[in-house]
């Protein structure tokens, strides 16, 4: 495995010997030094069309639109997006099938990969595109003859600039123009924007920092009016906030690079839009930057703001993204661009009530893990902290199961991967040997 030595910070390097040679030179690399990566997971909340070519956003379950426009999200950090995953719920069929391909500010990219026939997968782990803060990223699905429907589970791998820098992104349809409304910070399929703050509120799993905020839409406001756009957390605005305002650019996009705000497991997170003097209602993408406390460490947080669960039958929902909750797993399942360590989960969700309980578990390639909690009787949360490894191509979705009868709501998830870096042991990592400029990992 080789390293740029561009992405390596030096300073944690520690010689053994006097005088390293250009020839060759052997280096104890520390824990935390490596390049961090993070999985966004995505697909769509439906069928894919067999006749039009269709749009999602990138980083979260997404609806999809004849008009590339109406999908995105954006970037809030600088980096490269690789590996990309496509998992189908039907295969094609014989003759038929359908490309994929990420897009970058509406443009298609390299990125790509076709699914034909009877297969039911495809991924392109070659090409890469960079991306900067403020890019709106998508993609889209060309069908080719009449491939059969069905939903898409889709994800990419992100490399940032700023090691352990992640992303955080929302596509939220029709803002509300005359009352504060609030949304899931990841989202893009079935909640849209709410007046019911509690409804939207996503539950973190993991401390650390948010920061760089980025918003973009196709349209603005209008003359005179405008809207905030603000993080909140447990139901109180933060400093990160940018405005929109008037007609042309201006009104568009904007942004806070300045201000950040801390958050801690269990905490509950939003975003809200406040309006002033009716602007007009259009779809809005988001992007925000989390850094978490732990080298190597992402978030993922899921909701299943659509539909309310079942008292009787297990249920279904996304890890990443607010889809609806099914009977169906296989609609709701979401592919692993990597591999990675599922390290936590916490839930949220309405009181049981009585002696009644729910059961949520983390499942891979439809089986149960052991990274599982139950909320009995008048508890509203539960967590547990097993590791689970996952693998690149691994499918990944959360089971509701009921017992005695609960009450029936919305619950959310909120789950805290890493990826850590490989021969590690005791302070130091991997043994590194400089040959020729290049660090080879041993």
């Amino acid at each position: 495995m080789y390293i740029n030595m561009k992405q390596l910070n030096t300073r944690y390097l520690r010689s053994l010997g006097s005088g390293i040679g250009a020839a060759a030179a052997v280096l104890f690399l520390p824990i935390g030094v490596f390049a961090s990566q993070q999985p966004l997971l995505g697909g769509s909340t439906g069928n894919l069309s067999q006749t039009i070519t269709q749009h999602g956003n990138l980083g979260a379950i997404s609806g999809v639109a004849g008009t590339a426009n109406n999908s995105y999200t954006v970037a809030s950090a600088a980096g490269t997006i690789s590996q990309l995953y496509i998992s189908l719920q039907n295969a094609p069929g014989a003759g038929n099938g359908r490309t994929f391909t990420i897009e970058k500010n509406l443009s298609s990219t390299g990125v790509t990969c076709t699914v034909s026939d009877a297969a039911s997968t495809c991924t392109d782990l070659v090409n890469s595109v960079s991306v900067s803060p403020g890019d709106i990223l998508s993609w889209v699905s060309t069908p080719i003859g009449a491939p059969a429907v069905g939903s898409l589970a889709l994800s990419v791998q992100f490399a940032p600039s700023v090691p352990d820098t992640t992303m955080l992104m929302a596509r939220t349809v029709t803002s509300i123009n005359n009352s504060v409304a609030y949304a899931p910070i990841v989202n893009g399929g079935s909640a849209g924007w709410g007046v019911t703050e509690s409804a939207a509120q996503n539950i973190f799993p993991d401390s650390g920092t948010f920061s760089s905020l980025y918003y973009s839409a196709a349209s603005a406001p209008g003359s005179g009016k405008s809207y905030v756009w603000t993080l909140n957390k447990n139901a109180s605005p933060t400093s990160v906030t940018c405005t929109v305002s008037n007609t042309g650019a201006g009104g568009t996009a904007c942004s806070d690079t300045t201000h950040t705000t801390s958050v801690a497991p269990g905490d509950l997170v939003d975003f809200s839009g406040t309006p002033s003097g009716t602007p007009a209602s259009f779809t809005t993408g988001f992007g925000v930057s989390y850094t978490s406390k732990i080298p190597g460490a992402f978030v993922f947080l899921g909701s299943s703001l659509g539909t309310a669960d079942s008292a009787t039958a297990a249920r279904y929902f996304s890890v990443s993204g607010d889809r609806a909750v099914t009977g169906t797993e296989a609609v709701t399942q979401e592919v692993s661009p990597m591999s990675f360590t599922m390290t936590k989960l916490y839930i949220s969700t309405l009181a049981p009530g009585g002696l009644a309980s729910r059961t949520f578990t983390l499942r891979v390639n439809g089986a149960d893990t052991a990274l599982s909690c139950t909320i009995t009787g008048a508890n509203t949360t539960c967590a547990n902290t097993s590791a689970i490894n996952i693998l690149a191509g691994d499918l990944l979705s959360v089971s509701d199961v009921p017992s005695g009868n609960p009450a029936t709501g919305n619950p959310v998830a909120g789950f805290l991967g890493r990826v850590i870096p490989p021969a590690q042991s005791g302070i130091f990592g991997g043994l590194l040997r400089i040959v020729g400029g290049a660090f080879i990992i041993r």
